[in-house]
């Protein structure tokens, strides 16, 4: 229906194999000969390309396209680090060191793997996740999502609201293997919320 759609170029780029990806790339390429410049399409397929060109041992094609869709994506959403200071000093004032979280939550209790992007999450979940108590469920955006009206709202994480969030996590959760007793989160940028999580839970860990 859209052979040129961006994003689904990018994704399936990233699902697909080597051999995949070398009768896809044309298409990338195409695409981006026709590419919005005032959106995220020439990004998304500039890191569709470096998927393909890291596939194939292009080393020079990699940096190439990722260095495009990196500057393209930077375009959009230009960085403001002295805003990013005073979110982070924000979050940080509205818990005391310390200080204990709610009760332990209904059921399974959730880890959270906190880090820079290729800091070791990946590996880091995948221990925790060879015990048979752990189940690994990667990068999840519920806990970022559910916290996001209250901390652009300025609102207080009190007891409902605490509440809210565990009932909203635990609704997230897919189905788990009988026996689940924790799961991991391995979302890094978590590394913000981590005062949330800990004062929603006595049980969470980090």
């Amino acid at each position: 229906i859209a052979p040129g759609q961006a994003e689904a170029l990018e994704q399936l780029a990233q699902i697909s194999s080597g051999t995949e990806n070398a009768v896809l790339a044309p298409q990338v390429l195409s695409a981006l000969k026709s590419a919005d410049d005032n959106g995220p399409a020439r990004g998304q397929l500039h890191f569709a390309l470096a998927r393909i060109a890291g596939q194939a041992g292009d080393e020079d094609g990699f940096a190439k396209h990722l260095t495009r869709a990196n500057a393209a994506m930077a375009r959009l959403m230009p960085y403001d680090a002295g805003a990013d200071a005073r979110l982070s000093e924000a979050l940080m004032a509205r818990f005391e060191p310390g200080a204990e979280g709610d009760r332990p939550g209904d059921g399974v209790a959730p880890v959270y793997v906190l880090g820079l992007p290729r800091s070791g999450t990946s590996l880091t979940e995948a221990m925790l996740g060879a015990h048979p108590a752990v189940h690994p469920l990667g990068e999840r955006i519920a806990p970022g999502r559910l916290l996001a009206p209250l901390i652009d709202g300025g609102l207080p994480f009190d007891a409902d609201a605490r509440a809210a969030f565990r009932r909203g996590e635990t609704e997230s959760l897919p189905a788990l293997p009988e026996g689940t007793r924790f799961y991991t989160d391995k979302m890094p940028e978590n590394y913000r919320l981590a005062g949330f999580l800990l004062a929603a839970r006595a049980d969470a860990r980090v």
